[in-house]
């Protein structure tokens, strides 16, 4: 009978104790349903307070883009003098950027005011050297460029306008001044006078070159700014930008004196855009080209970057071509074409580029006795290579450098950027037959005519930058130049250092 009870008992005892688990488990699943319940709630609110966000940072980044000066703010001071009933100047003046600027109130019209002096000191090895072609160099400083100018828009921000002046030597040369539609970023039309789109550091202005003087190739055989109307713009988000256009077909050495036009284009690749990648990110490629028809005058000439003529039999009378003339003669069809890149890696910077120009000799009318009316072409070709690190750590781009700390020795903030350089450049001329002739008398008195198909210079540039803040820079070059042909080139190789005290705004 006893142990019939305690079965009993124990049988009593596990059902309570099943029951109440039961019942705790029922009790634990309604928590976590309340508690799931909370949390998608919480989840609702958390997606909800993140979209008002980016609605918000939406809006902010509208009001700094708005454009009126100061965005909100003087969204806010324009409410403000509206509720004080005081009336709103016409115009608004400040700096932004570095860059001063007058504004009409409505935004509709804004004049930009930008400049910069270049103080530059050429120092030759030896002293003076006499070229061969008679030009003395002489070590000295002197005003290498005084630019003023103004840019901006009339009209809206589409209606865009640009006029730049040089004023050294005592003269003013007009080096931009266009006008540019731009209601749409993919479709921008300038017209006026500016840079054909051709070479990529031609492209960039000469404040932000990393070298005190722009490399051979690009030196002497790149077009320089020319009357023209030009279409350019930024496909796929930026990835890809392009400029065609029309122009007069003048350089540097000689003015446009036909009615043919030169058609020029360029592309510029940035696959790497966007990928956050800071390794391919500042990776770019290009190509330019240009064609036109060129007058009877002379060819490309060959000059280092120090102004030193190698290239350049026109200017004394014992060179002559086989025409004659004591020049180069080139007539006929003129093409040049380029292919370069760039790659930016933090501090790191790397250029390159690699330029061909083709000028026929052709159906001059000054033919020497035995000489053919089409003579071969006068090829010229060069490339060069440069690199570039900031010591300091700044971040490099084809602009400017900004120091992480400008250079101010009283506040003990900082010592500005510093960054080294290198560059190797070439450029050659040939032809098939004669570029010209060189005449001379010897020791025996006999006179003796050699013909010249070619004619090569080769410079190696080290430099050393030392960017004070983001508007002034102290820089220093020294260049080596290496002459393939000594009878029209100096007598020896040579060596130029070269210094920039450079302030823009």
């Amino acid at each position: 009978m006893k142990t019939v009870s305690f079965g009993l008992a124990v049988v009593f005892l596990l059902a309570s104790v099943e029951g109440g688990l039961f019942a705790q488990s029922k009790d634990v699943e309604k928590r976590l349903s309340a508690f799931e319940k909370q949390l998608n709630a919480a989840l609702r609110v958390i997606k909800e307070q993140d979209k008002k966000i980016k609605e918000q940072a939406a809006q902010l980044k509208r009001l700094e883009e708005k454009e009126s000066p100061g965005g909100k703010i003087d969204e806010a001071i324009g409410k403000y003098l509206k509720e004080q009933h005081i009336e709103k100047p016409d115009a608004v003046a400040g700096a932004k950027k570095g860059k001063f600027y007058i504004e009409s109130a409505d935004g509709l019209f804004k004049i930009g005011f930008f400049g910069r002096v270049q103080l530059d000191f050429r120092g030759f090895e030896g002293g003076p050297i006499e070229p061969w072609g008679g030009h003395d160099f002489h070590n000295n400083f002197f005003l290498r460029r005084v630019r003023l100018g103004m840019a901006g828009y009339m009209h809206g921000k589409p209606n865009k306008f640009k006029v730049q002046a040089d004023i050294t030597h005592d003269q003013v040369h007009i080096r931009d001044g266009y006008m540019e539609l731009a209601y749409v970023p993919w479709l921008k039309v300038r017209f006026g006078h500016f840079k054909p789109p051709f070479a990529r550091q031609q492209l960039q202005s000469s404040k932000y070159i990393t070298m005190i003087e722009r490399a051979l190739p690009v030196d002497n055989l790149s077009p320089e700014r020319d009357y023209g109307i030009m279409a350019h713009g930024d496909l796929f988000d930026g990835t890809v930008q392009y400029g065609t256009g029309i122009f007069q077909g003048a350089d540097g050495d000689h003015g446009d004196n036909n009615d043919a036009a030169d058609w020029v284009y360029r592309l510029n690749f940035k696959p790497f855009k966007h990928t956050k990648n800071p390794w391919l990110e500042g990776f770019e490629l290009g190509h330019g080209f240009t064609i036109g028809n060129q007058p009877l005058h002379r060819g490309f000439r060959g000059r280092t970057a120090t102004d030193v003529d190698f290239f350049n039999p026109g200017s004394v009378a014992a060179f002559t071509d086989p025409t004659g003339s004591t020049n180069v003669q080139v007539h006929g069809t003129r093409t040049r074409a380029t292919v370069d890149g760039a790659w930016y890696i933090g501090p790191f910077g790397l250029q390159w580029a690699y330029i061909h120009a083709d000028e026929e000799r052709g159906h001059t009318p000054y033919v020497a006795p035995g000489f053919a009316s089409n003579l071969g072409s006068l090829e010229s070709q060069g490339w060069y290579v440069e690199t570039s690190y900031l010591l300091t750590g700044e971040k490099k781009s084809s602009h400017h450098v900004k120091p992480k700390h400008n250079f101010d020795p009283l506040g003990g903030t900082g010592w500005g950027a510093w960054e080294i350089a290198t560059r190797i450049g070439q450029v050659e001329y040939q032809s098939r037959d004669n570029l010209f002739n060189y005449t001379y008398t010897d020791s025996q008195g006999n006179v003796i005519t050699q013909p010249f198909k070619h004619q090569q210079n080769t410079a190696f540039t080290f430099a050393v930058n030392w960017y004070l803040n983001p508007h002034t820079r102290i820089g220093v070059n020294w260049v080596h130049n290496i002459f393939d042909e000594r009878l029209e080139a100096p007598e020896r190789d040579l060596d130029t250092v070269l210094a920039r005290f450079q302030i823009y705004w």
